[in-house]
């Protein structure tokens, strides 16, 4: 199943890319005849960008996660890709008479589009840093007031031209006042700086965040005294890459951390399943088994089986079948019974069966049953049932015992689940394979968990849930 906002992002990637082969074809069809050397520069430039920018968004989109910082990012490109498009239109049609209101446009449209680069880049820092105190608000609300003082110049070109004017062959003529539209870049700049020297920890990503502020300063630079044609969108191309290197790299540590934290989550079970606590009883339990060798040599079987099941849950690297997950769980049931006997009931009823869940999921739901809400009583039944129901796969592990909530699983106290809460068991099955877990009430007496875990759309169906 392809993510809504992969959908989203797909289409809009196929719309740049339409617009860059349309820009292309526009730059190699010299329509309108000859270009100057300024103007096909320009165009060139402006075409290269955007390609850059293409490549950027389908990059960021192949990943797995998005997160809100990813966002602001694809929506610094986009700002970026259009402006270097309004750019390469420019430059284009400057001088044909038909195009006057497309020069007028792009005219407006160019400060306002780097003004919104700026207010974006502000909110894509406010997230990295986490920062929402009142240092980050008050520049925050900087931003915002000189990001509209910017577009009110513009407006007030309309009616004036005292910034610049549009001639009736296109061409555009600059007033005295056009060093007007440059201000709120300068001033956003600035305040930026400041910004990611108080919030932004660490060399690398502060000095990526700066490179990108400093572009509109660093194009002013070269405009002046160098370049032939304006260079700010191609800076702003140039800081963009070096800030998803920088996310790129920061994206690839966060994917070795979490690795490691899953290998470390996946040690702490095994050793909660083998702990003494549990190995002296079901020992006990084998060793008071009386007058029956078939029954002791079967639960020495049992209790080997149980015990390689938990050395091939530490090499499992990936997610397991619901079946095979099963075929542990009762193993474990079955050296359980060893000491309750018959007070203790298990029953299935399974509609699908080859639901992919991290290793020991079902296991430790069922000690869970167990220890808190069996353990002590006369009788009670464990309960594994799974359904379809549209978009989720549901498993159901629930018993009919006394209740208990939340908190007692993660403050465990029971020698054998002490190192595995309830947080692991939901984050491993987030991180896996996207799942989600709650606990709830059962109606009759215990509780319920109910895992939901998404499904392909080609596999989605709906099977009525179990009868209890």
């Amino acid at each position: 199943m392809i993510p809504l906002w992969k959908k989203y992002g797909i289409g809009l990637a196929a719309i740049l890319g339409i617009l860059f082969i349309y820009s292309m074809y526009l730059l190699t069809e010299n329509r309108h005849g000859s270009f100057d050397t300024v103007t096909i520069t320009t165009m060139a430039c402006a075409v290269c960008g955007m390609g850059l920018c293409v490549m950027l968004l389908l990059t960021l989109l192949m990943d797995t996660k998005i997160n809100l910082g990813a966002v602001y990012f694809i929506a610094l490109i986009v700002v970026n890709f259009f402006s270097l498009l309004s750019t390469h239109l420019e430059a284009l049609f400057t001088g044909y008479d038909g195009y006057v209101w497309l020069i007028t446009i792009t005219e407006y449209v160019n400060p306002a589009l780097l003004y919104s680069t700026m207010v974006i880049f502000w909110m894509y820092i406010g997230y990295i840093t986490g920062a929402q105190n009142e240092f980050y608000s008050k520049l925050e609300m900087v931003f915002v007031v000189i990001f509209m003082a910017g577009l009110l110049p513009l407006l007030i070109n309309l009616y004036t031209g005292d910034i610049f004017t549009v001639t009736k062959n296109a061409t555009v003529i600059y007033g005295p006042l056009k060093p007007i539209l440059l201000m709120p870049t300068f001033f956003m700049m600035i305040v930026g700086l400041i910004g990611v020297q108080v919030l932004v920890s660490g060399r690398r990503k502060k000095l990526a965040l700066m490179i990108f502020l400093l572009a509109p300063i660093t194009s002013i630079i070269l405009d002046l005294g160098i370049a032939i044609i304006s260079t700010i969108n191609i800076i702003y191309c140039l800081a963009l890459l070096i800030i998803y290197g920088n996310f790129y790299v920061g994206r690839s540590r966060e994917l070795i951390l979490k690795d490691a934290e899953l290998l470390e989550q996946r040690a702490k079970i095994l050793i909660s399943q083998i702990q003494p606590h549990f190995l002296y009883n079901s020992l006990t339990s084998i060793m008071n088994i009386e007058g029956n060798p078939p029954a002791t040599r079967e639960a020495i079987s049992d209790f080997g089986l149980y015990l390689r099941g938990n050395l091939d849950t530490l090499k499992q690297t990936g997610p397991i079948t619901l079946m095979r997950e099963l075929d542990h769980v009762e193993t474990f049931i079955i050296l359980q019974k060893l000491e309750l006997g018959d007070r203790l009931q298990y029953e299935t009823d399974l509609k699908v069966k080859d639901i992919l869940l991290p290793a020991q999921t079902i296991q430790i739901l069922v000690e869970y049953c167990i220890e808190y809400g069996l353990r002590g009583l006369g009788h009670g039944t464990i309960f594994v049932k799974s359904w379809i129901a549209g978009p989720k796969y549901v498993i159901i592990v629930a018993h009919d015992g006394k209740r208990f909530d939340v908190s007692d699983l993660n403050n465990s106290g029971k020698s054998n689940l002490e190192t595995v809460t309830f947080g692991n068991v939901r984050d491993r099955l987030a991180d896996t394979v996207g799942g989600e877990i709650e606990l709830f009430r059962r109606d009759g007496g215990g509780n319920l968990f109910r895992i939901l875990i998404p499904i392909p759309k080609m596999h989605r169906s709906d099977t009525p849930p179990p009868r209890w």
